[in-house]
């Protein structure tokens, strides 16, 4: 049987902590060990995680000694794994009790396997009806804009993480998480060796609370799908201020995937994705327009999901140089409060 590490790292996350841990701790997969860490927790966080280590010889804690945010906590935790494979917890979801033991048999040969993970808040969840099922665009192409893995339903291989952890220098690391999640950094690398399986089943319920790390920005006004909401999201995007202050964050995101990518020369899928990269680093005056072929060549794969109308997905597609802009607003908000999660 393959052994399983259970990843998980907290940050003042006593209220639903419990919860969580009883669905980890009574997976129908048995769990080789469940391993905390905490990054400098001031509520009764450690409290209760010494509570169940007490109770459950197989959990292990440890607490960063300085608070440096997501991306490094769970690089470090992931380091004390001594399993054949990682699942990565957050300290608020819940999983399905089928949750491992669904994922180890999806998973085959690669090197990842994923899932869709719905939002609920205040223990109210949604219903079936409210749920999309649409498998979501996770390939290369996608990652330049948007993560559509997540990081809180990964299950990935250990010999997997050596090989990021071998092939990224210490040197380059840092840069790569002022600019990426851990999971982004995950998927592309993975997309990069067509290595993820995406397993089209609900196995976590994903917590979202005011200060989640990942919360995005309410957006009522384009929640819906319709032409005047479509304008409404190009004319937001086209100020000006905004733009100038975004952009630094679109060229350092995209240039730390460039550097990413260079990272793992052998990797057989990422042509495609550098074509699109050329394109939009390009400085000639025409590299803007190979930039919008590209995005209309790869319409199908650079949204949530593909189009079924192919009119607006190309429409779409050279809309995309205004409108993503939109999708960098919480890195944005991220970096002008000067938070580690940045």
């Amino acid at each position: 049987m393959k052994k399983v590490s259970v990843v998980m790292c907290t940050y003042n996350g006593a209220p639903y902590l419990r919860q969580q841990l009883d669905t980890i701790i009574n997976q129908t997969y048995p769990i080789f060990e469940l391993i905390v860490q905490d990054d400098q927790s001031t509520d009764d966080t450690m409290a209760i995680l010494e509570e169940y280590a007490a109770r459950y010889p197989f959990m292990q804690i440890h607490r960063k000694p300085q608070r440096k945010g997501i991306n490094d906590n769970f690089f470090t935790a992931m380091a004390y794994a001594t399993g054949d494979y990682i699942a990565l917890s957050d300290q608020d979801d819940i999983w399905e009790l089928t949750k491992i033991e669904e994922q180890i048999n999806a998973i085959g040969d690669n090197w990842i396997c994923c899932h869709p993970s719905p939002s609920f808040k205040n223990n109210i969840f949604p219903s079936a009806n409210m749920l999309d099922m649409r498998v979501p665009n996770y390939c290369l192409e996608r990652m330049l804009f948007a993560n559509n893995l997540m990081g809180h339903t990964m299950l990935l291989r250990y010999d997997f993480f050596c090989k990021i952890r071998d092939k990224i220098s210490a040197s380059l690391l840092p840069q790569l998480f002022d600019n990426l999640f851990y999971d982004t950094i995950f998927a592309v690398v993975a997309n990069a060796y067509g290595k993820i399986r995406y397993l089209n089943r609900i196995l976590t319920w994903h917590r979202r609370l005011e200060y989640s790390a990942t919360l995005g920005e309410k957006r009522k006004d384009i929640s819906k799908r319709t032409w005047i909401n479509a304008v409404r999201l190009v004319l937001r995007n086209m100020d000006l201020k905004r733009r100038r202050e975004i952009t630094p964050l679109i060229h350092k995101r995209l240039h730390a995937i460039v550097l990413l990518l260079d990272c793992f020369p052998d990797a057989p899928c990422t042509e495609n994705v550098r074509k699109m990269l050329d394109a939009y680093f390009c400085r000639k005056w025409y590299g803007g327009l190979f930039f919008l072929r590209e995005l209309v060549k790869n319409r199908n794969k650079i949204f949530y999901a593909p189009e079924k109308n192919q009119f607006i997905a190309t429409l779409r597609a050279l809309l995309m140089p205004i409108t993503m802009y939109d999708m960098y607003s919480i890195a944005y908000r991220y970096k002008k409060e000067g938070r580690p999660d940045a």
